[in-house]
């Protein structure tokens, strides 16, 4: 199940520490992930790491 609609809209508050669901806590891992891991991330979380790249690049993780 990808992030929440609540989730991407609040993008910024789970990477800064908010939140203690499975989701809040993957958002963080995606964002401390080195190159390798974040591949590794990629093959089970497919959505999720695509939101993080949106968010990183853009400022926001919705999709346009």
């Amino acid at each position: 199940m990808p992030f929440s609609p609540f989730d991407l809209e609040h993008f910024q508050h789970l990477i800064a520490g908010d939140g203690t669901w499975f989701h809040a806590a993957l958002a963080r891992l995606i964002a401390k992930a080195d190159t390798e891991n974040l591949a590794r991330l990629r093959l089970g979380f497919p959505e999720e790491v695509a939101a993080y790249e949106r968010w990183f690049a853009t400022g926001d993780a919705r999709e346009a």
